[in-house]
């Protein structure tokens, strides 16, 4: 009902997640989500000017615009407020102080802290660890956050988790002790030796130029190196693990056009021609030429 302006529109997607459907179109650097009834209201103003694509799964639909990552990606789950995709470690560590009640043992200690999401169950990795020893035969922590959830603007954040590793006992890995909305947090013993390790692996991708859900990972194109397919941890679409990518052995100058999912086989175009990804469970992928096709793609909206 409303006139967007001249112009194409860069790229527009009807996306059905799991309680809510909606329509998403980006026009002159601006994303619309439009009604069924042709109303269109602005949720997010600042794409590129490139092609603009909305993969999405059950839980949320993120916008993908070839942009060089300076912002970062974005994410919704109701296609009107838009977070950053992925969540950043805290960027100092915990500041930690002893207390003299308390059950834990006298050692040395190391802690830790991440950022969670609640909403999607979903947390950054960990920041630096921070060492203290406890020198009476008992006593307690005082953890105080060195990075706050209000300090990093990202309104998806709403809970800190926090992680300890008692290394006088011979602990290897930071383990979660507790979670809670709360900057400080008090240790009073050490029963978390069964608890979850740390998160390590969560790292943020800032760029992509368009993508697809497949084997429970999500697969996004790389806008920078042209022949690079980076993908996600299984069952965390917001973890991409540094080298967690594939690149596909195209002639030199080709690069990635389309990426099409297709059962067990995702099809990797290439200007010139095709290889495929073949993977039969969601942990083993084998990347194999074309031997049935020598044709390329122009786009991912030509496949």
């Amino acid at each position: 009902t409303v006139s967007l302006g001249a112009g194409r529109i860069q790229g527009g997607q009807r996306v059905y997640l799991s309680s809510q459907r909606f329509t998403l179109v980006a026009h002159n650097s601006t994303v619309y989500s439009v009604s069924d009834l042709g109303v269109a209201s602005t949720v997010y103003s600042t794409v590129s000017t490139n092609q603009v694509y909305f993969p999405y799964d059950r839980d949320m639909v993120v916008i993908l615009d070839g942009s060089t990552g300076s912002t970062g990606l974005r994410k919704s789950t109701n296609g009107s407020s838009w977070t950053k995709f992925g969540i950043a470690a805290p960027s100092t560590g915990v500041t930690a102080s002893t207390l003299s009640s308390g059950s834990c043992s006298s050692g040395e200690y190391a802690f830790a802290v991440s950022f969670k999401d609640r909403d999607l169950d979903y947390e950054s990795n960990i920041s630096s660890a921070s060492t203290i020893t406890l020198t009476g035969s008992t006593g307690a922590f005082h953890l105080v956050a060195g990075s706050t959830i209000a300090g990093t603007g990202d309104l998806q954040i709403d809970a800190y988790v926090w992680y300890g590793r008692d290394i006088s006992a011979g602990e290897t890995v930071l383990r979660k002790i507790s979670s809670g909305t709360a900057s400080t947090f008090r240790v009073t013993d050490t029963n978390w030796t069964a608890n979850d390790e740390a998160p390590t692996n969560h790292d943020v991708l800032t760029t992509g130029a368009f993508g697809v859900v497949w084997k429970n990972r999500w697969w996004i194109v790389d806008p920078n190196v042209g022949n690079r397919l980076h993908f996600s941890e299984i069952f965390l679409p917001q973890a991409f693990p540094a080298l967690y990518y594939i690149d596909i052995p195209f002639e030199k100058g080709d690069s990635i056009t389309a990426i099409v999912p297709l059962g067990d086989v995702l099809v990797i175009f290439g200007q010139s021609k095709p290889f495929l990804i073949i993977g039969q469970t969601s942990l083993d992928f084998e990347v194999k030429p074309s031997a049935g096709s020598i044709a390329g793609c122009l786009g991912p909206r030509a496949a």
